[in-house]
């Protein structure tokens, strides 16, 4: 690995090289809160075997509370990224020395290391040093029991178990686990190629648990003639929550009386399908509105009914009205989209697609179309692979990504900037005489 004297990050925003009593390093730093700045440097490593690696390098800094800095390894085959390595170690005042093992697999063509800052303040790195170690490490029998049990999870369940084969991916998945048995896990993730599935080391944290609780939210636009109505990401795992949002979300659409409404769905990265779905439902008419498809071949259907939305019964939510109200007037609908639409948020803008009343505008969404289940694997990790297709109501398969209409190129991202006439094109453009 070249001395950090010698990297090259001119034109690089935010990254420099500097030096302090003669010793170079490596300078981040970033004046905005929402600056996410990085540098990379890449390194050509090809071998017939599994190889070890030891990275060391020394880090201080001073950044805000809200900020967060991080190295990063990519393990890559060919152009795509086999799988992550997170080296969490935080700037201190002083600088502070960090290190990690890790093993590369022999279809690995290239290793790839990344210093990042997200957030204000400022990062300093010096001293890295990368050295491949030839000392054997034997595989104690949890690790092969976690190795194997992941690797028989993916097989049976996966939706891309095609892409593997338990014969020749757990020998290279035993071998990692040498050095690090979390490595060998994103490995057999990162040959899966389900880019919807992950994994959770920390089992007494929830996926879901670390998400801000945002409620959904209701103006009005163009003069008042138009609803807004913005729907936030459901990550957070908690039912008095699920509730809660739910009710929010009610409350908004069975109560509109106007006639064009806008759903804004751009930058919900999905969680929580069932909350979602039944706190819409006023605008929907009951009944099946999607399937999940599994490869078993089983196709179970995505119902609303009285409020209450459901797939089976460990997958609904209901809200809880005295008397529950549909919207009748309402007639034409956009709901915005973006890259950032991900997941259930996805699945909901599928089935809202699927109606003549509703029209999709904004970015092709971020392609997680699929249904995910979590298993708990004994003395191990919580994985979370896709284990369902998704289709619509009339069980058609939607497809990767939504592609919706793009917006007006002479008009704003932003649609506070949107007057009447731009909306009444907008609206014209569909729904016009």
């Amino acid at each position: 690995m070249k001395p950090i004297s010698s990297w090259k990050v001119a034109g690089v925003p935010h990254v420099s090289l500097d030096s302090a009593y003669g010793e170079p390093f490596l300078r981040i730093a970033n004046s905005q809160p929402e600056d996410n700045s990085y540098y990379t440097y890449s390194i050509l490593q090809q071998s017939d075997h599994t190889r070890t690696f030891h990275l060391t390098y020394e880090i201080r800094g001073d950044v805000l509370k809200e900020a967060y800095s991080d190295v990063w390894v990519n393990i890559y085959e060919g152009k795509n990224i086999l799988y992550t390595i997170l080296l969490g170690c935080s700037p201190a005042k002083k600088w502070t020395s960090c290190s990690r093992m890790f093993a590369v697999p022999a279809e690995a063509t290239r290793i790839r290391i990344g210093m990042r800052l997200n957030g204000a303040g400022a990062t300093f790195w010096r001293s890295f040093s990368l050295v491949e170690e030839h000392h054997a490490v034997e595989n104690s029998a949890q690790q092969l029991r976690t190795v194997e049990m992941v690797v028989d999870t993916l097989c049976r369940y996966s939706l891309y178990r095609d892409n593997i084969a338990r014969d020749s991916i757990l020998p290279v998945a035993r071998e990692l686990a040498r050095v690090n048995i979390q490595d060998a896990v994103s490995y057999l993730l990162g040959k899966l190629r389900d880019k919807h599935g992950s994994v959770n080391w920390d089992t007494e944290v929830s996926f879901a648990t670390k998400h801000k609780q945002v409620l959904p939210s209701s103006k009005q636009l163009a003069e008042g003639s138009i609803r807004y109505i913005g729907i936030p990401t459901l990550r957070v795992s908690n039912d008095e929550f699920y509730e809660t949002y739910a009710k929010s979300l009610y409350d908004i659409t069975s109560s509109l009386e106007e006639e064009r409404l806008v759903l804004d769905l751009r930058g919900n990265g999905g969680g929580v399908l069932w909350p979602m779905l039944s706190g819409i439902s006023p605008l929907l008419p009951d009944g099946t509105q999607a399937y999940f498809s599994y490869v078993s071949g089983e196709k179970r259907p995505i119902q609303l009914l009285d409020g209450k939305a459901f797939s089976n019964d460990a997958s609904f939510h209901k809200v809880k009205r005295e008397k529950y109200l549909k919207t009748d007037r309402l007639q034409k609908v956009l709901f915005l989209v973006d890259e950032k639409t991900a997941s259930s948020a996805e699945m909901l803008a599928a089935v809202l697609a699927s109606y003549p009343a509703f029209k999709l505008l904004g970015e092709p969404t971020a392609g997680f179309l699929t249904g995910v289940s979590t298993y708990a694997l004994d003395g191990g990790p919580e994985l979370r692979i896709s284990t369902s297709r998704f289709l619509d109501r009339m069980g058609n398969e939607v497809g990767e990504k939504l592609q919706p209409t793009p917006f007006p190129k002479n008009k704003a991202v932003d649609i506070d900037q949107w007057d009447q006439a731009d909306w009444d094109a907008i609206f014209d453009q569909y729904w016009g005489d």
